[in-house]
């Protein structure tokens, strides 16, 4: 029997929440596989077009991961938003310099 897909996934989130990547290099990270902790999941490599999705989904809760290279900038104008529910800082090098983002609440 063959499936037929009725409601496309990829562009159409059934669940009151979210989760949304944002980083330059989305090469090491595939929307299917982090579909596996949240289904609806958007990946994003430019901060205006990730800005515009977040303010477009107002009414969803929504799970920031965010690349260190983004973090500085693009947190602090999404910190605010009612509908973010926790950031996360995505890096590699442990030593990371996170003063400049610790005084947001939602990191």
């Amino acid at each position: 029997m063959e499936n037929i897909e009725l409601i496309n996934r990829k562009t159409t989130n059934l669940e009151p929440h979210q989760l949304v990547w944002v980083s330059s290099n989305n090469e090491h990270v595939s929307a299917e596989s982090l579909r596996s902790i949240v289904d609806y999941t958007r990946l994003f490599d430019n901060i205006n077009e990730c800005r515009s999705f977040i303010d477009q989904t107002f009414n969803t809760t929504t799970f920031i991961v965010c690349s260190q290279a983004f973090a500085q900038h693009f947190i602090s104008q999404i910190d605010d938003l009612k509908n973010i529910y926790l950031i996360y800082i995505y890096t590699s090098d442990q030593n990371t310099d996170t003063m400049a983002i610790s005084s947001c609440k939602k990191v």
